[in-house]
């Protein structure tokens, strides 16, 4: 903000004018739906997998009355961040979505900060935070790694209690899957 500034106008070496200046900067009216977001933890991939991505959808909205707003992203992806953020002419009360994904390699906390620049002179930066976590979704009691049903006639049924605990830093999903082996589920008796 300058207030009052004082400014001397020569005209032709002869005439002499003062001048008092002021003006106030203001910040674009854009709206950004967060400036700072945590994936928290995520899980890393196993080896040779692909990565596990987790994604989140930034809103920039041009909230200015009566002028329209270019927008820019000046961030170069890493393998553990993109921002899928071309550059954008945005109308009054015009809005984009920009896919923000993080997808973590390792098993560490990371952070970086994504600029945004608005009409080539404002900067608007978003800082994006996540950490690599394992899963480790395994049985309560790891004696339960073998479930006897004992005998059971044919038609009869029989069942167990499994309890299954997850350790991680996240929720995680999980498949009981039935190995084929020989053509046949491994849980078939033999």
């Amino acid at each position: 903000e300058i207030v009052d500034y004082r400014l001397a106008c020569t005209v032709a070496e002869s005439q002499r004018f003062p001048l008092a200046i002021s003006a106030r900067a203001v910040r674009y009216a854009v709206a950004f739906s967060f400036e700072n977001h945590d994936f928290s933890a995520c899980f890393v991939g196993a080896p040779g997998a692909p990565p596990q991505s987790h994604t989140v959808l930034l809103s920039i909205t041009n909230q200015e009355l009566d002028e329209d707003v270019s927008i820019d992203c000046r961030y170069e992806n890493s393998p553990e961040f993109e921002v899928d953020c071309r550059p954008a002419l945005l109308s009054v009360g015009e809005m984009v979505q920009v896919p923000v994904t993080f997808r973590p390699r390792d098993l560490t906390s990371y952070r970086v900060v994504v600029p945004f620049v608005i009409n080539g002179t404002g900067t608007v930066n978003v800082v994006l935070t996540g950490q690599g976590a394992m899963a480790k979704v395994e049985l309560a009691n790891p004696m339960m790694q073998q479930v006897s049903f004992g005998t059971l006639q044919v038609g009869q049924e029989g069942s167990r209690r499994v309890t299954i605990v997850n350790r991680a830093e996240r929720a995680a999903e999980f498949e009981l899957v039935d190995p084929v082996v020989a053509g046949r589920g491994s849980q078939i008796g033999r």
